[in-house]
């Protein structure tokens, strides 16, 4: 064997090996994730006694993939803008087409949320359709998306000055029962409204009305401008089969269980 044709196989395996190398670095590389108080889906912090379903499925299914990952607790508009510049790796969002641009969607959905509206207990405001709220003074929760048909009727009410923004749903529910109150309805996930209402003590006070303006499945959404997912939709294709497979072993019932679920 000539003294070229060794020099050339060890400049390849030399290659190779280094391939393996930036590879491993790269999954070395902590996933940047985003993290949120939204019950009974996320609970923000490192140390509750609960993840939160949403939180407990991406734990399990980063670990299993081998990943290692890191939350950043941010307000949802941050978390918007993070994604587009690849400073957040993941977040879990419900479908949007105009949010394809920045993310990769994945398939299998972790977890399903009715959306709708709450009230002063004693107001007497009931909702049968989203127009029925055009008289009202709403709480909008920055950055929280909308369905189409709200966003519809709180186009002219923004006009109005009818919508007040906040950053918190604790202050959406507390203006709710203000003296005199600053708004007069919001809307978020049912499911959180119900969590935050019980656990701020306030279900006397606070009601979350019957109607469901949608259903919203979630899905985890990878950045295309990801920094340490170099192909995300290869990466959703594994996540969502780990998702999958811990529905179809019982597994996922069990743990949404947990939260009432």
């Amino acid at each position: 064997m000539s003294i070229s044709a060794v020099s050339s196989r060890t400049s390849k395996s030399v290659m190779v090996v280094v391939w393996f190398c930036l590879a491993a670095l790269a999954k070395a590389e902590p996933l940047q994730l985003n993290d949120i108080d939204w019950p009974p889906f996320f609970f923000p912090g490192q140390r509750q006694p609960q993840p939160g379903l949403g939180k407990a499925l991406l734990n399990h299914c980063l670990v299993q993939l081998g990943y290692s990952f890191r939350y950043n607790n941010l307000p949802i508009k941050r978390t918007h803008y993070y994604m587009q510049t690849g400073e957040l790796d993941i977040t879990v969002y419900s479908y949007q087409a105009a949010r394809e641009d920045a993310v990769v969607f994945g398939s299998e959905p972790l977890f399903v949320s009715s959306y709708g509206f709450a009230v002063k207990a004693d107001s007497g405001i009931n909702i049968s359709q989203p127009a029925d709220i055009s008289a009202l003074k709403f709480g909008h929760l920055a950055g929280l998306a909308h369905t189409p048909e709200l966003n519809a009727v709180l186009a002219p009410m923004r006009v109005k000055q009818q919508v007040i923004e906040s950053f918190e749903l604790n202050t959406n529910l507390q203006q709710l029962i203000s003296t005199p109150p600053r708004i007069d309805i919001t809307a978020n996930s049912r499911e959180t409204l119900l969590w935050r209402i019980k656990n701020l003590g306030l279900s006397d006070k606070i009601s979350v009305l019957d109607y469901e303006l949608a259903n919203k499945p979630y899905f985890i959404a990878v950045s295309k401008s990801s920094r340490s997912i170099n192909d995300p939709t290869s990466f959703i294709s594994e996540f969502d089969k780990c998702i999958l497979q811990f529905k179809q072993n019982g597994s996922y019932g069990d743990v949404a269980a947990q939260y009432g679920l």
